[in-house]
Parts: C-alpha cells; sequence; structure tokens
C-alpha cells in the first residue's frame, strides 16, 4: 500500500484538523457532548498520538492514545480515518501501534468499551429488560454502532473482555433508561437522534 507509521509532529497538525472535522460532518449523528467528545490534541503533552501516511505524506489515518497510569498501559481513544485511504490502513495503523507501545514495556492497551456488547440470550431476572437492550443492540445502529463495533474491536483478538456495568434507578421504565443511555453518550435523546439520521438521509437524497 506505500503506508508508513511514524509519530505526531506538529507540521501535520492542519492534516490532521482537517480530517478530524470530515470525519465528524460524515457521522450520522451530531458531535458527542460527553467525554467521548472528539478532541485527539487534548492534553497534547501526556498522548501518544501516531500518523498512518502514504507516499505523499498525507495523513491516511490517525490514533491518539491516552495514558492509563495505573495499569501501565494505554486507552487507544481516537482511531480516525480518510475516506480516501485504501484497505488495510486502520488494521495497518491499530497492529503498528500495538506492537510499538508493547516493544516500549506497556503491559496492556485497550479500546475501552463496546456497549451493550456480550448480553445474554435469556436474562431470567431482568427479561424485559433484557430484551429491550438487545433489540437496541440489533436496530439502533442509526444512533449508536453497537454491533459493528464489537465486531472492529473483536477482530484484533483482544487477550480478554472485561465486563462493565451501569447502575439504574426506574427497573419500570425500560424504555427510559434506554433513552437515558443515549444521552449519556451522545448528548441527545433518542427522539434527536432519529430526527437527526432521518433529516441526513433526506438531504442526501437531494444531492
Amino acid at each position: 500500500m506505500g503506508l508508513k507509521v511514524v509519530e505526531y509532529d506538529e507540521v501535520f497538525e492542519s492534516q490532521l484538523r482537517k480530517l478530524t472535522d470530515r470525519w465528524q460532518e460524515s457521522r450520522q449523528l451530531p458531535p458527542m457532548q460527553s467525554l467521548f467528545s472528539l478532541q485527539p490534541l487534548l492534553h497534547r503533552d501526556l498522548k501518544r498520538i501516531y500518523l498512518c501516511l502514504d507516499k505523499n505524506d498525507t495523513v491516511m489515518a490517525f490514533m491518539a492514545c491516552a495514558p492509563i497510569y495505573a495499569r501501565q498501559g494505554w486507552y487507544l481513544e481516537d482511531l480516525i480515518r480518510s475516506e480516501n485511504a485504501p484497505n488495510g490502513t486502520t488494521e495497518l495503523l491499530v497492529t503498528n501501534v500495538m506492537a510499538r507501545l508493547a516493544e516500549d514495556g506497556f503491559e496492556m492497551a485497550t479500546f475501552a468499551i463496546a456497549p451493550l456488547a456480550g448480553l445474554p440470550d435469556v436474562d431470567e431476572e431482568h427479561p424485559w429488560l433484557n430484551k429491550m437492550l438487545k433489540a437496541a443492540y440489533k436496530y439502533l445502529a442509526f444512533a449508536y454502532h453497537f454491533e459493528s463495533l464489537e465486531y472492529f474491536k473483536g477482530k484484533f483478538k483482544p487477550a480478554y473482555w472485561e465486563n462493565n456495568y451501569f447502575y439504574y434507578t426506574h427497573p419500570s421504565q425500560p424504555l427510559a433508561l434506554l433513552n437515558g443511555l443515549l444521552e449519556a453518550f451522545v448528548g441527545e435523546s433518542l427522539w434527536f437522534c432519529m430526527r437527526h439520521s432521518m433529516k441526513r438521509k433526506l438531504n442526501s437524497r437531494h444531492k
């Protein structure tokens, strides 16, 4: 492919910012307003940022990694790919970065959570909630790509998966819970996300 992976240099800042903006504009949802907001250069001095360049030194993809001090590892936080990047660019970048971190003596690297992954087929204690969350996992790709996100992270063959849990107080209101989870991740309600997605699709048809 003629691609190479290098550590970030300020000479690439303009390209990185433009790629970030183009990627964000292409998303079905508005920019996230929670701790998941896309700001790869925030706290630059604490991060490691890697770029995947083509033969003309054009940024095809980048990855910003944040330290996890307590575990001697790194959170592979932001992974952005150009629409013009050849197939395999993301895989090349991820495997190269993880190899470099291992060579530098770090003990782990993680993509963090894959929301709703690993739900049981049957949950006798919370049957309706389980059905609701499984339906969200399968059918709410317009709001959050649960299924494809789990597939992407899983194809790198992680050494292990860690369970993550959430706490809620209204077991009789599963739809309210689902809406609350979406607001926590995206910063907007389920209904706003549906309207936003439909508007984007209509606009694309008129172009």
